[in-house]
């Protein structure tokens, strides 16, 4: 059976490509396609994927939201051949064309956040005559999202997303949670250091802007792990304070000690899912959470971390003063962060997937 698995494109490594990573050792055979891929960032090269037309247009790959306008045309001029066909989407890339035998099951990290959930709020940060043109083009994608997609089934990667999917697409979906290393996130020998940590892409949904502006209050030592588009305005934003770090992209071992080392991971963003909260946790540290999105799902209250309520600066500093008089059992925090393992990923999707070809009786992946 030919298997594709479809990508929307290969850029920052985030959770979603943690995700696309995990599907292609379950479908080992199968061939990946995404719209682009940055291959000067080493995680992308080992990837073995074929692009579209857009890896010959996008130049610098760093500045591809500049061609967003072309994505949903390179998606819709693609037609996929296979029997089955995975699409890891959190934008475009489930609006693919295939032959109505084969089988899309679209694995679902949201809906497009821009376009749904989040359009306000972007479209707020826009000077007056851009938030008229991309308000109308926006408008236009919903409609192109909602209407010509492909897909068979939805796999959501958390009860948030599987609510959006039904509030957006009035479709239904399976829940299945993204993976997580466990077996590479652990505790270290040493207690927790000092300082507080970010690890995020950069990017302005992310909310890092409440971290910083929180922690120049408090003027306890932040770290912050990531690359991203915001990077330069966030770093502007912190200024001269010292108390402040940027360390810019790491790899997997570095970033596993800043998790053992830090007293908490902060997560200031209402997400999907978010693998971060998780990893911290399988590595014994707590998390310091905004009270939405996904992090209800992964944190627990006074257990593994702790959460604020109001997405402010204030109500974030208020939360860490809080945190420094609780305590926390890293038997605990391992314990919850296991029950996300990458093993557990690999036999849900593989079951999932399996299910649906025998009830279309396609033969074995």
């Amino acid at each position: 059976m030919k298997t594709i698995i479809a990508h929307d494109y290969l850029a920052s490594p985030g959770g979603s490509e943690k995700v696309l990573e995990q599907l292609a050792k379950v479908f080992s055979k199968a061939e990946i396609f995404c719209l682009f891929k940055d291959n000067t960032i080493a995680f992308n090269r080992k990837l073995k994927a074929k692009t579209s037309v857009l890896q010959k247009i996008i130049l610098d790959k760093k500045n591809y939201p500049a061609f967003a306008f072309l994505f949903p045309l390179a998606v819709s001029a693609t037609k996929l051949n296979a029997n089955l066909i995975i699409s890891s989407h959190h934008s475009f890339i489930k609006n693919f064309r295939k032959p109505k035998s084969a089988l899309h099951i679209c694995y679902c990290h949201t809906p497009f956040r821009y376009a749904w959930h989040l359009k306000e709020g972007f479209l707020k940060r826009k000077p007056l005559p851009l938030r008229i043109l991309l308000g109308a083009f926006l408008a236009a994608l919903r409609y192109w999202d909602k209407r010509f997609g492909s897909v068979d089934y939805f796999v959501a990667n958390s009860k948030e997303v599987k609510k959006r999917i039904l509030e957006f697409y009035g479709r239904d979906s399976t829940v299945i949670c993204p993976p997580v290393d466990t077996k590479f996130f652990t505790p270290g020998k040493k207690t927790a250091g000092d300082f507080y940590l970010v690890v995020s892409r950069l990017v302005p949904f992310k909310r890092i802007d409440l971290a910083i502006e929180a922690f120049k209050e408090l003027g306890k030592p932040l770290v912050v792990v990531g690359e991203g588009r915001a990077s330069a305005e966030l770093q502007r934003a912190a200024g001269a304070c010292g108390n402040i770090r940027f360390v810019g992209g790491v790899d997997n071992s570095q970033l596993r000690e800043y998790y053992r080392n830090c007293k908490a991971l902060v997560f200031p963003q209402a997400e999907d899912f978010g693998i971060t909260a998780v990893e911290a946790q399988a590595c014994g540290r707590p998390v310091i959470a905004f009270a939405g999105g996904g992090a209800l799902e992964t944190v627990v209250e006074g257990k593994t971390g702790h959460f604020f309520k109001e997405q402010t600066a204030d109500a974030l500093a208020g939360a860490v003063r809080e945190f420094e008089s609780m305590a926390f059992k890293q038997t605990d925090l391992r314990e919850n962060a296991e029950q996300f393992s990458a093993k557990r990923f690999r036999k849900e999707i593989k079951s999932f997937v399996e299910s649906k070809i025998k009830e279309r009786n396609l033969g074995s992946v």
